[in-house]
């Protein structure tokens, strides 16, 4: 099991999250105390779900052309979408 520390946008502080390996990061907020973490489409479209991730982003499965290609046009450093990104094995 993988642990990560986010900051989601509109949560009044970082989100400690455990992931399972293969798990998205959107199914494990969904369960997680994470108030505030917006999500939209959950197909990757929109990037309503984005987050940054503080520590363990070493332990998500690196972003596909998809992810990179919406992360692109949105503002910020270590940002992935919840919706996407998998924990590794």
């Amino acid at each position: 099991m993988g642990r990560l520390l986010l900051h989601p946008p509109g949560s009044p502080g970082p989100v400690t999250v455990e992931l399972e390996p293969g798990e998205r990061l959107m199914d494990a907020l969904d369960t997680a105390p994470a108030p505030g973490v917006p999500f939209g489409c959950r197909a990757g479209t929109c990037g309503t779900c984005r987050v940054a991730v503080l520590e363990g982003a070493d332990g998500l499965v690196p972003p596909d052309a998809a992810e990179l290609a919406l992360l692109s046009i949105l503002v910020g450093e270590q940002l992935r979408l919840a919706c996407l990104c998998r924990a590794r094995r």
